[in-house]
C-alpha cells in the first residue's frame, strides 16, 4: 500500500478521528508519541504490528490530549532531523465573537476555542521542552 516507505502510524482512542502518521524512506531511528503506542510497517511486512514506545514527558496540559492520536515524531536515520505530524483540535469562535444565525456550528460560549487555546499552550511548552532536550544532546555530541 506505502510502496518502499516505513509507516508510523498513531491512531488515537476517539471514535471518528484519523490520527496521524508519517513516511518515510528508510527506518526511523526514533519514534515517540504521547500515549506511547505506535503502529509500525516496514515496507516489506504484509502486516502493521503495535509497538509500545517509552512515553515522553509530557507538558503540562496535554495529559488530557496523550490518547487522541494528535501527535506522532520521528527521527530521521540519515540526517540528524526530527519530522512531527500533528492533529490540531478544531477551535471555534471566543464566546464574545459568537453570534447566533452567523455561525455555521450552534454557539458554545467559547468551549471549543478555549479547548484550543489550552491545547496550543500545552503544546507550546512541549516545543520548548523538545528544543532544549535536542539543544543539550546536541551539546554532548561534541
Amino acid at each position: 500500500m506505502f510502496g518502499d516507505h516505513h509507516l508510523t502510524y498513531e491512531q488515537g482512542t476517539l471514535p471518528g478521528r484519523n490520527g496521524v502518521a508519517i513516511l518515510t524512506r528508510k527506518e526511523p531511528s526514533a519514534v515517540r508519541t504521547w500515549s506511547g503506542t505506535a503502529l509500525l510497517r516496514h515496507p516489506s511486512d504484509d502486516h502493521i504490528e503495535t509497538v509500545e514506545l517509552d512515553p515522553a514527558p509530557l507538558a503540562r496540559g496535554l495529559r488530557e490530549f496523550a490518547d487522541q492520536g494528535r501527535y506522532v515524531e520521528v527521527d530521521l536515520a540519515d540526517a540528524p532531523i526530527t519530522v512531527a505530524s500533528l492533529y490540531l483540535p478544531k477551535g471555534g469562535l471566543p464566546a464574545h465573537l459568537q453570534k447566533p444565525g452567523r455561525m455555521r456550528e450552534a454557539p458554545d460560549g467559547g468551549a471549543r476555542y478555549d479547548r484550543k487555546m489550552r491545547f496550543l499552550d500545552a503544546f507550546a511548552r512541549q516545543l520548548t521542552r523538545s528544543r532544549r532536550t535536542a539543544r543539550a544532546q546536541a551539546g554532548s555530541c561534541y
